[in-house]
């Protein structure tokens, strides 16, 4: 397997940011899901807040070393045997999904400084809270604005994320081409 993506295939950084991003992004999504039904009394209740926050730094790391390297990297083309539209309609749910998960954490970011929440990477370092009295038409609403924008941001991209999925299973069982193989390395 290729270290760098060719026009062709993807190489084993691409793939391996692909899958470890699409497993955090999930289990942030359902962290975050459960998180808000706890009671001030749960045992996880400061804990969880902790672990997403982090994690959601971590997700908007990886977001930035993976457009880093999509410049670096020749771009795969599309397979021959795709119609122009798909492809188009596949570049256009990509381009959302990374659209979104810039939403997602500036907007977890931003929900944390709201609510006063420590905004710490697992100990090793601590972002400062964004001020946001600078900003007077979200002085009243600040934090609603915040967990609106981050929660259906997050529904949004789980959807897409899903219909991206299906796609790919659609192009492996029914097309019976090599969408989802260039991506797993079969």
């Amino acid at each position: 397997m290729p270290f760098y993506n060719t026009a062709a295939q993807f190489g084993w950084v691409a793939i391996l940011l692909h899958w470890s991003m699409a497993l955090l992004l999930y289990s942030l999504f359902f962290l975050g899901f459960w998180m808000v039904t706890l009671g001030s009394y749960h045992p996880y209740y400061d804990i969880a807040p902790y672990w997403h926050i982090s994690l959601g730094l971590l997700i908007g790391l990886m977001w930035v070393f993976r457009l880093f390297w999509r410049r670096l990297n020749p771009v795969v083309l599309p397979l021959q045997s795709i119609p122009k539209i798909q492809n188009k309609g596949a570049y256009i749910i990509h381009i959302t999904l990374y659209i979104l998960i810039f939403i997602i954490c500036l907007s977890g970011y931003l929900l944390a400084s709201v609510t006063g929440d420590e905004i710490r990477f697992f100990q090793l370092f601590e972002l400062n809270e964004f001020e946001f009295t600078r900003i007077d038409f979200l002085a009243d609403n600040q934090e609603q604005i915040m967990q609106i924008i981050h929660q259906y941001s997050s529904y949004l991209l789980i959807i897409l994320s899903l219909i991206h999925a299906i796609a790919a299973l659609m192009h492996h069982f029914i097309y019976q081409d090599n969408t989802l193989k260039r991506m797993v390395y079969l």
